[in-house]
């Protein structure tokens, strides 16, 4: 394991890292290896979620407590999948609408960024990870737009595709780099449990947020100019801006619940958590065409986001987190 303090790799069976003097007992659990939750059982559970309390998790995995240091990643490793997704995000925007109305999409979604982080108080994610996050979620607008156009064009009904193809297929993309983090050899030691999930999640669905939205403004601009961009800047980002952030964040939590209880993810799974993720995604394209269903829906994303935060920090509180809080 490392130690949370300076980033030193120590043993499993030391009492205080030997480079800084800083004491491991406290995350040094050894928990019974489990069986990996089944798709019945974990939908079950993820949905329920939404509506009612879950169940605490009371000891967790080993791997909970065994975080690396941000020091030890290099600059590319820490930005390099940020810095392309800006660069893609920029440059494509620009060769097809030729304006640079791209700055207002991301407002909101920094916003909200920052939010998100702030509230992982006891162990917070290295910013350059949640950075790397929000850079794949603007990647993964360029396969989603083919994909959409494909689905699109070969629907004979686009209520069906835009309920149920495009939440597919836009969840599917953006869980990648959920899957890619969780199980890289690199980079898996800073995703240990559900909070962390939550903070990756989100940070997907922000940066997906940026691009899609900066479409939907150029489209506005090119049609009816400044007014309409502002018009949809009010709706789409200051109003209902959480959505995308919401969808993805029920993947990576549950992927942070089956990662700290389980110890190990297999890619089967995250079908719990992006079924979730597939389903809010469905009913937020469906119904927000019925007056007020998108306040509404606002409304209830925010309630479980806010009570899946809260549960996962009384956790990491139980684990003992907030007596060794570390910032990266």
């Amino acid at each position: 394991m490392h130690c949370r303090n300076c980033g030193e790799e120590v043993s499993d069976q030391a009492r205080f890292c030997l480079n800084c003097g800083h004491s491991t007992i406290d995350y040094r659990r050894e928990v019974p290896s489990r069986e990996s939750i089944g798709f019945f059982k974990g939908t079950r559970e993820a949905f329920l979620s939404l509506f009612r309390t879950s169940e605490a998790v009371g000891t967790p995995h080993k791997i909970a407590f065994d975080k690396p240091h941000a020091s030890q990643y290099s600059v590319i490793q820490k930005y390099g999948v940020a810095v392309l997704g800006l660069i893609i995000a920029v440059i494509v925007l620009d060769l097809i609408y030729g304006v640079g109305l791209q700055a207002i999409s991301f407002v909101i979604p920094i916003v909200y960024l920052i939010w998100i982080r702030r509230t992982d108080r006891y162990e917070p994610e290295p910013k350059s990870l949640v950075l790397i996050l929000f850079g794949w979620g603007m990647v993964s607008t360029v396969p989603s737009l083919f994909a959409n156009n494909a689905v699109f064009a070969l629907a004979s009904n686009e209520y069906v595709a835009a309920t149920i193809g495009a939440p597919i297929i836009e969840e599917t993309f953006k869980m990648l780099g959920l899957l890619w983090l969780v199980n890289s050899k690199k980079f898996r030691g800073q995703f240990n449990d559900h909070m962390d999930g939550l903070v990756y999640g989100f940070a997907v669905g922000m940066g997906f947020s940026v691009v899609e939205d900066a479409f939907y403004f150029y489209g506005a601009f090119a049609t009816d100019g400044i007014t309409a961009v502002t018009g949809l800047f009010i709706t789409r980002q200051l109003l209902f801006g959480i959505g995308h952030g919401v969808f993805t964040a029920m993947t990576g939590r549950w992927l942070g619940l089956v990662r700290v209880r389980v110890g190990r993810v297999r890619t089967r799974d995250v079908l719990p958590g992006l079924t979730v993720a597939i389903f809010l995604h469905g009913l937020w394209n469906g119904t927000t065409i019925i007056p007020f269903m998108g306040i509404i829906l606002t409304i209830w994303f925010v309630i479980f986001v806010r009570r899946h935060i809260r549960e996962a920090l009384q956790d990491e509180t139980s684990w003992g987190f907030s007596k060794d809080t570390t910032t990266n």
